[in-house]
């Protein structure tokens, strides 16, 4: 997939550092789960993860790269909430390195994403979670079209839950 700036291909084997790397990054994680880094083990079992969604489902997570310099920048995509098959709901998620915040690129790929969620898998809708506090992406998902239906809970973590219906079909 490519956007006016971005490149995005699908995960592979070779990519399991740059998961780690994203995945034990401080300020990156602060917004994710319970907010704290991953061990090189867990970010395995979250690699291990991502890999099986994809071979599933066609799509997951995949690594993002800047068009012009070529550099990783994170991962982009959409993935079944949770990252299981036990609810279906698809949602839209990034995860970026901070040199690379406040480029316009999260907007970027959360709207090409969507678009393919919608052209190519027929989704009636797509999902996002954001914690409470987490402004810069509640702007991303509002500016990318997604509504705030409140509050709510994920994984154990209080939420601020976003959908973006299929106006398509």
């Amino acid at each position: 997939m490519k956007t006016d700036r971005l490149i995005i291909n699908p995960i592979s084997e070779k990519d399991f550092e740059d998961v780690y790397k994203v995945q034990s990054h401080p300020e990156v994680t602060k917004y994710l789960g319970n907010g704290l880094p991953k061990s090189k083990g867990q970010a395995h079992e979250l690699f291990e993860k991502l890999l099986v969604h994809q071979k599933k489902h066609g799509y997951s997570l995949w690594p993002t790269y800047e068009k012009e310099s070529g550099a990783f920048i994170g991962f982009s995509g959409l993935i079944h909430l949770e990252l299981n098959d036990e609810n279906p709901e698809v949602e839209v998620g990034y995860w970026f390195l901070p040199e690379f915040w406040g480029k316009g690129y999260a907007t970027e790929v959360t709207k090409a994403w969507v678009d393919w969620g919608f052209d190519t898998l027929s989704l009636d809708k797509v999902v996002a979670v954001t914690q409470p506090d987490h402004v810069r992406s509640q702007r991303v998902l509002e500016k990318s079209g997604f509504s705030c239906l409140g509050e709510s809970t994920y994984l154990g973590i209080n939420v601020f839950r976003f959908e973006k219906l299929n106006s398509r079909q």
